[in-house]
C-alpha cells in the first residue's frame, strides 16, 4: 500500500515538472516568435510607463498588455529601486548571464563602470522580468548587463530620450557586445 501511494506520488510530481517545463518551453518560443530580432540583439525593452508600486504596475493595462503578448507568468520578476519607471527586459539567449546593476549620480560623476555597482538582481537569460528604476530624467539608475552564451556582452542603462520621448537606445556597437532591440508599443499610451 506504501509502495503504490508512494509511486503515485511520484507519478504525479513527475507530471507537474513536465507541465511547468513545458509551459515554460511555450512561453520562451511565444516570446521569440512574436520579437522581431535584428542580427546582435542580445535583449528586447519595452517601457511600460511610471508607476509607485509594483501593486500599481501589475494592475495596468500595459502590465496585462505585454504579459498576454509575451506569455508571461504571474511570477515574472519585478526588480526594483527607489524609482517609478517601468521597463520589461527579454534576453535573447536562454543561457546568457543577467545581472542589473544600481548605479549613484556619484559613480556615473566619477566615470565608474556601470557594472561595479551594487547588484540588485542576477538570472539567467531565460527568465524575462520587469525593472522599475530611474531616479531622474537626466540620468539612469541601473545598469543591465547581459553575458551571452557566446561571450557577447551587453550593458545598457534603460531610459527615455528627452528628445523623441521613446526608449533611448545605445548610438553604436562596439564589436563584440549586443545592441538592444526598443519592444515597446507606442501605440498603447
Amino acid at each position: 500500500m506504501n509502495k503504490s501511494i508512494t509511486t503515485l506520488l511520484l507519478l504525479a510530481a513527475l507530471l507537474c515538472l513536465a507541465a511547468c517545463s513545458s509551459k515554460t518551453i511555450a512561453a520562451r518560443k511565444l516570446q521569440h516568435s512574436v520579437i522581431a530580432w535584428n542580427a546582435g540583439d542580445q535583449l528586447a525593452v519595452a517601457r511600460l510607463g511610471y508607476f509607485q508600486s509594483e501593486q500599481q504596475l501589475k494592475a495596468s493595462r500595459h502590465y496585462a498588455h505585454y504579459t498576454g503578448k509575451y506569455g508571461l507568468a504571474a511570477s515574472t520578476p519585478v526588480v526594483k529601486t527607489e524609482c517609478d519607471e517601468a521597463f520589461l527586459v527579454i534576453v535573447r539567449d536562454p543561457k546568457a548571464r543577467v545581472t542589473v546593476h544600481k548605479l549613484t549620480f556619484d559613480m556615473v560623476a566619477g566615470g565608474e563602470p556601470p557594472a561595479t555597482g551594487e547588484v540588485l538582481y542576477q538570472g539567467e537569460g531565460s527568465t524575462p522580468f520587469f525593472l522599475m528604476c530611474n531616479i531622474s530624467d537626466v540620468y539612469p539608475n541601473t545598469c543591465l548587463r547581459v553575458v551571452s552564451s557566446t561571450g557577447i556582452v551587453t550593458e545598457y542603462s534603460p531610459r527615455i530620450s528627452l528628445r523623441e520621448g521613446e526608449l533611448q537606445l545605445p548610438d553604436s556597437t562596439a564589436e563584440g557586445q549586443g545592441s538592444v532591440l526598443d519592444i515597446t508599443d507606442y501605440w498603447l499610451k
